[in-house]
């Protein structure tokens, strides 16, 4: 069963990918600060073009990169080397997270439509905090998680594809091939990685005493402090903020994992459809064509 292997094989990328995740923040750090001045001598002339590649630049940064990242360890995992380096599998994230960010706008415009039609007045924050606290906010939230869920099970393969260089036919990689394959499955993983993340935080949040730690509380971005005390940073603080890391990386890996068995699955359906595979008959007429070019003494 996919979600079973893609689970315990998460855990291969997991290690990797926290080892790596120092140097992945550089990465991008250095990423970021070229993109700014770029995008600001984009923007000004161009200032739809530059909004696009803001979009694409936030939504790689924060999910595909880190998932193309983990894709790539999970094929070193495996023995599969790359064709390239990291910085044009950068240049793919942007474009799966230029198409992400597409989707989630368009799906954040209806479901502000709705919203807006339903009587919520977005000029007064009581009625929106009313609104996400009721369960009409919770419909809305899981709904998104959801359809988000099911945009990122639909591209998993081609980012697995685009963090090894070459697509599962064996080809140079091309945006968006395979893309959907085993979708199903793969929604089912991705849609459990985004709703365990967030309930194991708090969980780590309850065990780590959140009510008692004020900078906790901050971390955590609590609304109502009134009730916390106030109490020094402590290794506590900083043991939460490092599971809290930990989690979101598993996240990512697991997401990663799915995607990179999924794609050697479509690999090995591919070579098995290039091997050629000869029958009784066709042996027969093999070894009769052999002995006819036989000398007659040895036939």
């Amino acid at each position: 069963m996919l979600a079973v292997r893609s689970f315990f094989f998460s855990f291969s990328i997991l290690w990797r990918l926290c080892l790596v995740a120092p140097f992945l923040v550089i990465i991008l750090a250095v990423y970021g600060l070229i993109g700014v001045l770029f995008l600001s001598i984009i923007t000004s002339i161009f200032p739809l073009v530059g909004i696009a590649v803001i979009l694409a630049a936030s939504f790689a940064i924060s999910s595909s990169f880190p998932i193309m990242v983990g894709a790539r360890l999970g094929f070193q995992a495996k023995y599969e080397p790359a064709r390239y380096g990291y910085g044009r599998m950068f240049m793919f994230s942007l474009i799966y997270g230029f198409c992400e960010a597409l989707v989630v706008m368009m799906i954040g415009g209806i479901a502000i439509g709705g919203v807006y039609a339903s009587g919520v007045n977005f000029a007064m924050a009581a009625d929106i905090e009313s609104f996400f606290e009721g369960t009409a906010g919770a419909i809305v939230s899981l709904s998104t998680v959801f359809v988000i869920s099911g945009l990122r099970s639909v591209m998993l393969v081609p980012m697995a594809g685009a963090a090894l260089g070459r697509d599962s036919n064996g080809q140079p990689h091309t945006p968006f091939f395979e893309a959907g394959a085993r979708g199903l499955s793969l929604w089912v993983i991705a849609l459990l990685s985004m709703l365990l993340g967030p309930l194991i935080l708090v969980a780590i949040g309850i065990f780590a005493g959140l009510a008692d730690n004020e900078v906790l509380a901050r971390f955590f971005e609590s609304y109502d402090r009134s009730g916390f005390a106030h109490t020094r940073f402590s290794w506590e603080v900083v043991g939460v903020i490092a599971a809290t890391c930990v989690v979101s990386l598993w996240t990512f890996s697991w997401q990663a994992a799915a995607g990179v068995l999924v794609y050697l699955d479509k690999r090995d359906a591919h070579n098995a459809e290039d091997v050629v595979v000869h029958s009784e008959d066709d042996r027969a007429a093999a070894r009769d064509l052999w002995k006819d070019r036989m000398p007659p003494g040895r036939r």
